[in-house]
């Protein structure tokens, strides 16, 4: 089992309801990217770590392990939006002359970058608390209940339990190829990858030939129905939920979001 969903059943929040660890990772997700300055995603960040970590137990270690490998894919993506072309260098930070044309950074594209940074990460925080703390088949419930559609919802169900499957078969195959030095060497060891990845492929699909073959044998018609567990209605998480939902938005209007998306139609 993986460990964030491992996390997501083991944690201090698992007997809160989900839709309101939805509404309120959701509101993360609103106020970090809808026109707030770079001051709202950053409170949006300490505080939705802060609930992972500090309400609902998550180990700090783990955590912030996971906010490096987001991390690491949003400073790949940040020289598109940092670097400036054109064909004066004026103004330029730091510039390469590349044949007729200026390559560099200037002010405005750095400030730019970092402000895509800090949304990426207000809004990464939001989803970390989701997934840490709620399992998939109860986010599935939620949507459910809300009108997404069911055929939807079964093959994203569907799909998220086959990935164990992959994981376990993947795993199988490659201890016993490590045990044959399958990877002593670089040239061995892109072989075996090679041939890792064609037998997984087709052990993936016997596997879900068996798997629909096994659904039919049980009266399948085209609608999984799951028995999920029953929450208790707690006044104390609900109204913890309610102020930190409450507290987000308020920070977002009073740092002057709000008035950036009506100033932007």
């Amino acid at each position: 089992m993986l460990h964030i969903d491992r996390y997501a059943y083991r944690n201090r929040l698992y007997g809160v309801h989900p839709a309101d660890k939805v509404c309120l990772a959701g509101t993360a997700l609103f106020v970090s990217l809808a026109g707030a300055p770079p001051l709202t995603p950053l409170l949006v960040l300490v505080v939705m770590a802060g609930a992972t970590v500090g309400w609902a137990g998550i180990p700090w270690r783990y955590y912030l392990r996971l906010v490096a490998v987001g991390l690491g894919f949003l400073v790949l993506g940040l020289p598109a939006v940092a670097l400036q072309a054109g064909p004066a260098g004026d103004g330029l930070l730091w510039g390469v002359r590349v044949g007729t044309f200026f390559l560099g950074l200037d002010r405005a594209g750095v400030e730019r970058a970092l402000h895509l940074l800090v949304k990426c990460l207000g809004a990464v925080s939001g989803l970390y608390f989701l997934a840490l703390t709620t399992p998939v088949t109860e986010l599935l419930r939620v949507l459910r209940r809300v009108g997404f559609p069911g055929l939807l919802l079964e093959l994203m169900d569907l799909v998220y339990r086959y990935l164990f499957v992959l994981l376990e078969t993947a795993g199988s195959i490659y201890v016993a190829q490590a045990a044959r030095d399958g990877y002593a060497s670089w040239g061995r060891a892109f072989r075996s990858l090679g041939l890792l990845v064609s037998v997984l492929f087709v052990r993936a699909h016997h596997r879900a030939l068996a798997l629909f073959t096994a659904l039919s044998a049980r009266g399948y018609n085209g609608s999984l129905e799951v028995v999920g567990p029953e929450y208790l209605s707690s006044w104390k998480n609900r109204l913890a939920v309610g102020c930190l939902t409450v507290g987000l938005l308020v920070s977002w209007v009073l740092t002057g979001g709000g008035a950036h998306v009506r100033g932007h139609p």
